[in-house]
């Protein structure tokens, strides 16, 4: 299960994959909640994105100029 959830909005999806990269070559893809690739489609979004951060050791929010 990830240990580190990163939470972005949409408009700041390209410094959120840039940390997402750079995170999963240091920690592996394993540790690292990322929606597109955790929530598979027809899953329940608001179940799986508490489930993800239930079981977070980190929670990095990425917050741009907006």
């Amino acid at each position: 299960m990830p240990q580190i959830f990163l939470s972005y909005r949409r408009q700041d999806n390209d410094h959120a994959l840039s940390l997402y990269v750079w995170l999963i070559k240091k920690y592996c893809r394993e540790t690292v909640f990322w929606d597109r690739k955790d929530i598979e489609p027809g899953l329940d979004f608001a179940k799986r994105i508490q489930t993800g951060l239930d079981s977070a050791a980190a929670f990095l929010a990425v917050i741009g100029k907006g």
